[in-house]
């Protein structure tokens, strides 16, 4: 709707292009005793409507009315006996049929309101197809934040399963680092005993062995728990891959990243620790 302010300031400069027209061209709006053209103020007075009422329809419906504008300022409304039959008629519609403004508009622009007849049945048709659009545009939004919280949770579920596979895991790591360097600890001891107890060929030959004994072996157990949590976290994506939308599976892109850097460190651990040993090395079992 427009402002009071901006219909005084219309009604103003069309007044007083009425004033300039009524003293120069009083005698080309009449033929044969018969108005050519009707005021503002004229059709307010016929239909029964303030002067702000009219100028609101003439506003509101510009697109069907098309009112004629003249004067100095070009916002003289010229009112034919047809323009004041289709504002009659959105009188009708407004004031009799209670449709809304929007509504209005919506049957002014169907071919039926070229006729200008009463609307019942288009009437009821509009009302339906309006509470049809209400009801679609309510189902649409429930629809849409239903999506978005179950997208949501999924992720969640997700995240929560990879924070809980990772703690699992580095927390085998832990218990399997504190195992190896219990074990090589031990080892250490009982080398240092069977030192004084043999030469230092076969100590080198023994160590050499056990080496290489537990270098194998944990590969092995490195190699297991590795492939052990891939295959979780492969079968944790393919349980979920087949659930998510297109939407969803673009995430699970950040899975591939984490079980690459796994492969590629796990690679580059079994790299160190086949790379040959020097000689003192072997036996203090330090890493280069």
């Amino acid at each position: 709707m427009y402002s009071d302010n901006y219909d005084n300031n219309e009604a103003f400069v069309e007044n007083q292009d009425n004033l300039d027209s009524n003293n120069s061209h009083d005698n080309d709006r009449v033929i044969r005793g018969e108005p050519l053209y009707y005021t503002t103020g004229q059709v307010a007075e016929m239909l029964g409507e303030s002067d702000s009422t009219i100028r609101f329809w003439c506003n509101e419906f510009d697109e069907f009315l098309k009112i004629e504008k003249t004067g100095p300022s070009g916002k003289r409304r010229q009112f034919t006996s047809t323009d004041i039959k289709k504002l009659e008629y959105i009188k009708y519609l407004l004031k009799e049929e209670n449709l809304s403004i929007k509504q209005v508009k919506e049957f002014l622009s169907s071919p039926e309101a070229e006729k200008m007849q009463p609307i019942t049945k288009e009437k009821q048709k509009i009302l339906i197809e309006a509470l049809a659009n209400a009801i679609a545009s309510q189902i649409e939004e429930s629809i849409e934040k239903r999506m978005d919280k179950l997208i949501n949770d999924k992720l969640n579920y997700i995240e929560n399963i990879l924070i809980e596979s990772a703690k699992v895991y580095a927390k085998n790591q832990e218990n399997f680092i504190k195992s190896l360097l219990e074990s090589q600890n031990k080892f250490k001891e009982d080398l240092l005993k069977e030192t004084a107890k043999t030469t230092a060929k076969t100590i080198a030959k023994q160590l050499l062995y056990e080496q290489e004994k537990m270098t194998e072996e944990l590969t092995k157990v490195v190699r297991a728990e590795s492939q052990k949590y891939i295959d979780e976290l492969a079968e944790t994506k393919k349980a979920f891959q087949e659930h998510l939308s297109e939407r969803e599976k673009a995430l699970l892109e950040r899975d591939k990243e984490i079980i690459e850097e796994i492969r590629k460190r796990m690679e580059e651990r079994k790299i160190a620790e086949e790379k040959p040993r020097g000689f003192f090395s072997r036996i203090f079992g330090r890493q280069k």
